[in-house]
């Protein structure tokens, strides 16, 4: 609570003391994630490896901050490692992110705020390697928790080449709809590349 108490009036007076910019950049990428269930219950996942990519927007309201957001199609899922089955599930993200720009030239940043997730694709491997779709089982949506820190190297006055690591922390239970006995949610790490284009 004190640290996002702080980081609000960090950027409440970052604002007063400086014109809305306006500058627009966006950023086409592509990359890795890895990501695995937490389970409220004694159950022990794996982790699973699968792709992420999509493009993101900063709207600069000032040198330091800026609004970022975008869409995206990321991959998340586990695999039991007792029984050996596998979840993989695939949803369109949208982040709602707040940026802190730092250093001198403004190349190190930091992103937090919350993400919407929409399911898009959901199957389960069982242990005779067929796959089964398990939407009827699965919610439509998540929303969770996103932190990021993001490196630009500039290339000319417009294109920068673009990394980023970005955490995710699902807040809603994977199988809501079908299990009251315990919850599992999501959780991911990804890093990707790009390019962030000034408009």
């Amino acid at each position: 609570m004190r640290v996002t108490i702080l980081l609000s009036v960090l950027f409440i007076s970052s604002l007063c003391h400086a014109q809305l910019s306006g500058d627009v950049t966006v950023t086409p990428f592509i990359g890795i994630s890895n990501s695995v269930f937490a389970s409220s219950a004694d159950v022990d996942y794996k982790s699973q490896q699968g792709i992420s990519a999509g493009i993101t927007g900063n709207y600069f309201l000032s040198e330091s901050w800026s609004l970022r957001t975008g869409v995206m199609y990321t991959s998340m899922g586990g695999e039991e490692k007792a029984t050996g089955r596998e979840e993989r599930l695939g949803y369109i993200a949208v982040p709602v992110n707040i940026s802190l720009h730092v250093t001198k030239y403004k190349d190190l940043s930091f992103n937090f705020g919350p993400m919407f997730l929409f399911n898009t694709a959901s199957e389960e491997m069982r242990s005779d390697n067929n796959e089964v779709e398990q939407d009827f089982i699965t919610n439509d949506y998540d929303f969770g928790v996103n932190l990021g820190v993001g490196y630009r190297i500039p290339l000319d006055d417009r294109f920068d080449l673009y990394f980023d690591a970005q955490g995710y922390a699902g807040f809603i239970d994977v199988y809501d709809n079908v299990n009251e006995l315990f919850e599992v949610r999501n959780f991911a790490v990804a890093v990707h590349v790009g390019t962030r284009i000034k408009l």
